[in-house]
């Protein structure tokens, strides 16, 4: 971009020929086109500036290729570089569009025949942005509504108010935006939050690794224990190609014993096929568990994706909310697996980032104390109910063999395919089928929307099953689900769901286990003796004894100036078996006078196990920072009280923060007691930085000392480098900005560029607008960046890049000397890789910025080959001082 001329102040003449050039350019414009000031009046004679006559028009801008932000109709859509040629021109020989880029050094023929302008201007910059079809594409403009759509090409420069009625472009030269207006017949219908298929960015070439290392060594009465856990999760992107490959090792050990665990989590290559909406799989995946329950395959898979529409129901995962009295280790498993691992501080805690591998399944919680105790209880997950707009349908096929993590199941090959289908406004239709050696099914089910009183779906499932003892049964399950999606009551998320089965009703992976009774899982290791602990009742099944009926809730309520509320809650009956099975969760939290408190209450019961486990739980948070310094960090007391199962309380008082400008350090430290029982000490820190996130805690009691330690974090290796950064989602963003070193991402919660100035932005939103932009404040004063905010939208799975303009080198004025004179007022300067450019001022002076240490320069004044010279110039050194602006003087020749 040009840069504003410089004025030297050398002589009371300057600003006034400075200022009669003003004058001449304003009153050759607009209004006053009718005054006439000579040229020669600007600086004295026509030798000493440049051609002009471009300037002198109906308008004052110069054509060429700007770098600006697009609007339509009032909407940012992106910022580009966009040619721009003169309106009166009909015929020019210009730069050849290539994908919609234009690129300078092109010396074929654009088609500009479109360029007439026979309807009114709505602005005076006297320039008209070359468009291609490509353009047109990604602004979302419908191209069925054009005129001739099929001669407007890549290489045709078109006006597109001569190809659509009643649209216009207004280009405002001052703050490079270019507004388009067209009207909404003419744009496609994406609806609300939706994004055109044109935009979406299949991202680059890439390999990625995802790990987590969680580690615990403890020592007291009962002997030394040791625990650690990783997750490696990584692959490559070729195209639009994912393959992908994950892994856990877990490891414990005492002194009598030691046990590991290596689990294959899942292995796979997918892409999106994005004309069908659709996401393909092939390898190891899950199944969807919105209409039959999920189920681990190996085989292929292709089904559609909800996130391609706009605003369709995304993704649920539930949080994970519970106490710890110390320092502790929390392990997530669904169905076996473990899905998350990592280590807490004492106090509540609330894990919201999981992403579990089924999409239905109760997530089983363990919560393992620096003392070695242990508290267990589970949180129900489900799907939301079945329901898709009118009009639309989605489909899911599976083909291959069942996969679980327990080998007690057989790997019986099966298929399962469903339909659903919006019928109606308020009515969705839906049907499955399973089938194998062993099984088969089949479902049909009814959604209603139901406005204000939310949705409901309804279902009915019908198997003929042969177990392992060859027993064949045949029965029945109805299910039904009841959602409340996000309103204005505060509602945030709520579900409620119901499901009856016959005794004689069971599920395809009942039919894929080896015998009809037993263990799912192996026995853990008991960490104090290395004894074999008592298995969780939830591992072992009996087919005689199927579910009868279970009802779920997960709710969570705004109660307005009164705070919130949640519950979760499932409860199971069996065939065959006395009693019930239960798990509660319900909790309150509400704020006073800036003091934070929290009230819950957890139940758990299980029918093989005599009495129940009621745990209630009370904390209350004060900020300390209220009374300190008002440029002090964030600093709360917390107090707690918890009360188990055997009527013992226990209390935690401590101190909290966070650090750092970015507020990305936080740390605590706490004391707690309970009755039987010494006082216990913790203390704890976590920070998340540009390369992962590390975390340290350390407990002592008179019986146990404990330290606990954790990395997590990822790496991009691309075509320039690899970079680090903190832990990756399914998609992300690789910011480029080429040296600009240690440049923070706004809002980036301790993400800065490296030393190459590239970083990763992590969990991007899949077919969504992503905002990338960085924080300039950080700039150093050898580096200017042109495009400080991109805007990018990711299919599912990409590693998009982020690029950003920068300029890094010297700002300088430079003095230019031809034949013994100034070169002429007006020239234009642009450096010999053609990065940057500006415009002479009074007594040969031009600024520049990014210039290299040494380099060419060529500067052009008219079009003859005498009104052109060349000026090498070199920034001299300066070792007392860093260098931020430099003037020299160089001969032009």
């Amino acid at each position: 971009m040009q840069h504003p001329s410089l004025l030297s102040h050398k002589a009371p003449w300057t600003v006034v020929s400075t200022s009669a050039l003003c004058m001449y350019l304003f009153f050759s414009q607009g209004a006053f086109a009718e005054y006439y000031l000579p040229a020669d009046l600007v600086t004295g004679g026509d030798e000493a500036i440049a051609d002009l006559a471009k300037l002198s028009g109906s308008a004052g801008q110069l054509p060429g290729i700007y770098e600006v932000a697009i609007q339509v109709n009032g909407q940012y859509k992106l910022t580009k570089k966009v040619k721009f040629i003169a309106t009166e021109e009909t015929q020019e020989t210009s730069d050849e569009v290539t994908n919609g880029e234009p690129t300078e050094d092109s010396a074929k023929e654009l088609d500009t025949s479109d360029l007439k302008q026979d309807k009114p201007l709505h602005d005076d910059s006297g320039l008209t942005p070359c468009l291609s079809q490509k353009d047109l594409q990604t602004l979302g403009i419908d191209l069925s509504t054009v005129k001739n759509a099929d001669s407007v090409d890549d290489k045709t420069c078109v006006s597109i108010n001569n190809i659509i009625s009643g649209a216009y472009t207004l280009f405002d030269f001052q703050k490079m935006r270019l507004e388009i207006s067209v009207p909404q017949i003419a744009m496609q219908r994406l609806g609300r939050g939706g994004t055109s298929p044109a935009l979406w960015d299949e991202g680059i070439n890439a390999a990625l690794l995802n790990y987590r290392f969680n580690g615990s060594n403890s020592s007291g009465t009962s002997g030394d224990r040791q625990s650690s856990y990783l997750n490696l999760d990584g692959g490559f992107n070729l195209g639009g190609w994912r393959i992908r490959d994950a892994w856990s090792i877990s490891r414990q050990s005492n002194q009598q014993n030691t046990e590991q665990n290596v689990q294959h989590l899942k292995s796979y290559v997918g892409r999106t096929i994005i004309p069908l909406k659709s996401e393909l799989r092939i390898g190891d995946s899950t199944t969807s568990g919105s209409i039959f329950d999920s189920l681990g395959l190996r085989g292929v898979q292709l089904w559609s994706d909800d996130s391609m529409s706009p605003n369709s129901e995304r993704g649920f995962a539930p949080i994970i909310r519970g106490t710890a009295n110390s320092n502790a280790k929390v392990t997530i498993k669904q169905n076996g697996y473990i899905v998350y691992e990592t280590n807490v501080s004492s106090g509540e805690f609330a894990i919201d980032d999981l992403y579990p591998m089924y999409s239905s399944g109760d997530l089983d919680v363990e919560v393992v104390e620096s003392d070695g105790s242990v508290q267990t209880f589970s949180v129900p997950y489900s799907s939301v109910p079945v329901l898709i707009r009118e009009g639309r349908w989605k489909y899911e096929f599976a083909a291959g063999q069942y996969r679980s993590s327990s080998d007690q199941y057989d790997t019986p090959t099966f298929m399962q395919g469903t339909l659903t289908e919006g019928i109606s406004q308020n009515v969705t239709l839906y049907q499955g089928l399973q089938l194998s050696d062993k099984y088969r099914a089949g479902l049909l089910g009814i959604g209603l929307n139901m406005g204000e009183w939310g949705a409901l779906s309804m279902d009915m499932t019908y198997a003929d099953s042969i177990l392992p003892d060859d027993r064949r049964d045949k029965g029945q399950s109805f299910r039904f689900l009841y959602g409340r999606s996000f309103m204005p009551t505060g509602t945030t998320f709520q579900l409620v769901g119901y499901r009856y089965s016959t005794q004689g009703f069971h599920t395809l992976d009942e039919t894929a286990l080896k015998e009809t009774s037993g263990w799912l899982h192996d026995n853990d290791l008991d960490e104090n003796n290395g004894s074999d602990n008592t298995p969780d009742s939830s591992d072992y099944y009996d087919l005689s004894q199927n579910k009868h009926m279970r009802l779920q809730a997960n709710i969570s309520q705004k109660l307005g100036d009164y705070g919130s509320v949640y519950l979760n809650g499932v409860r199971e009956s069996y065939w065959g078996v006395a009693g019930i099975s239960e798990s509660v969760q319900l909790g309150y939290s509400n704020s006073w006078a800036g003091i934070n408190y929290n009230l819950s209450y957890r139940h758990e019961r299980n029918p093989n196990f005599a009495g129940a486990d009621n745990t209630l739980y009370m904390s209350m948070s004060f900020p300390l920072s209220k009374w300190l310094s008002s440029e002090a960090p964030p600093v709360y007391a917390t107090s707690s009280m918890q009360q188990d199962k055997n009527g013992n309380m226990s209390f935690n008082n401590g101190i909290s923060g966070v650090l750092l400008e970015q507020n990305n350090l936080s740390w605590q430290v706490s004391e707690g007691h309970s009755a039987g029982s010494s006082a216990n000490v913790n203390a704890g820190m976590t920070y998340s930085g540009g390369y992962g996130q590390v975390s340290a805690g350390y407990s002592h009691s008179a019986e146990n000392k404990q330290v606990s330690y954790g990395v997590s974090g990822g790496l991009i290796a691309h075509s320039d480098g690899v970079t680090f950064g903190q832990s990756l989602g399914e998609t992300n963003i690789l910011v480029s900005a080429p040296g600009a070193n240690d440049l923070p991402l706004e809002s980036g919660h301790g993400v800065s560029t490296d030393w190459n100035g590239y970083a990763i932005k992590p969990y991007a939103s899949n077919y969504r607008e992503n905002r990338v932009a960085l924080d300039v404040s950080e700039l150093n004063d050898t580096t200017e960046i042109e495009n400080t905010v991109q805007n990018v939208i990711p299919t599912r799975g990409a590693i998009v890049r982020a690029d950003f303009t920068t300029k890094v080198g010297f700002k300088a004025i430079l003095t230019l000397n031809h034949q013994q004179k100034r070169v002429p007022f007006g020239s234009s300067v642009t450096s010999e890789d053609g990065i940057n450019s500006g415009i002479v001022g009074d007594d040969g002076q031009v600024y520049l910025t990014g210039l290299s240490k040494k380099g060419l320069l060529n500067v052009q004044w008219g079009s003859g080959r005498s009104q052109r010279c060349h000026a090498e110039y070199e920034i001299p050194e300066k070792d007392d001082e860093p260098v931020t602006l430099v003037q020299i003087t160089a001969p032009c020749v």
